[in-house]
């Protein structure tokens, strides 16, 4: 019995070593495409004046990105820095006082974290109404979306999805309602709200 147990446990410390060993490789994963697209971005906005801009949303999400990115960093280097101390030796008060801190820190940086997913949540007032058009191209279907008034086309359009099965036209509804904030989403046309009476009989 005691060697079955001791043989679970040797599995349940593997198992948790390679589930944190794939959290590694895929968060490294992520930030190669992160770095990759990012100097794309970078690269195409030096094809963009400053009077034409960015629209709000688009400059709202590199910032959350910047600052997300920055706060793990930052989380982990400190980490790191308190391992080193710790490693190099350092006396039983000291080490104490390092714990303490460390502590302290990471209940500081979770209440930070806490309250900025309030006010992200319930603080950023929703976008009263937008507009959407669905498309249909011979690759599938696109939704686009404005929030300003007159003609909805892909060229002042405030987003445009990509590519999209018939099934899949919900989700990205649904995904643009909850990223963008908006409170309420109108068919732009007739033909949008066809193609919509459709996907819910399920005839596309």
């Amino acid at each position: 019995m005691a060697n079955k147990q001791k043989i679970r446990e040797g599995l349940a410390d593997l198992a948790a070593k390679a589930e944190k060993d794939h959290e590694v490789q895929m968060a490294r994963s992520e930030l190669y495409k992160l770095s990759k697209y990012s100097i794309k971005l970078h690269d195409l906005l030096k094809s963009i004046s400053e009077v034409e801009g960015l629209q709000a949303w688009q400059q709202s999400y590199i910032t959350k990105a910047a600052d997300y990115i920055d706060a793990v960093y930052n989380d982990l280097a400190y980490e790191k820095s308190i391992e080193k101390e710790i490693d190099a030796g350092i006396d039983g008060a000291e080490m104490e006082k390092a714990v303490e801190e460390t502590a302290e820190s990471k209940a500081y940086k979770n209440y930070l974290g806490k309250k900025l997913a309030e006010e992200i949540k319930f603080n950023t007032e929703p976008t009263n109404r937008a507009n959407f058009r669905i498309v249909k191209k011979p690759t599938g279907f696109r939704v686009i979306l404005g929030f300003g008034g007159g003609r909805l086309t892909a060229a002042n359009a405030d987003h445009e999805s990509g590519d999209l099965k018939p099934s899949e036209i919900k989700q990205e509804l649904e995904k643009v309602q909850s990223q963008l904030n908006i409170k309420d989403m109108e068919p732009y046309d007739e033909t949008t709200e066809r193609i919509l009476s459709r996907l819910r009989k399920g005839k596309l």
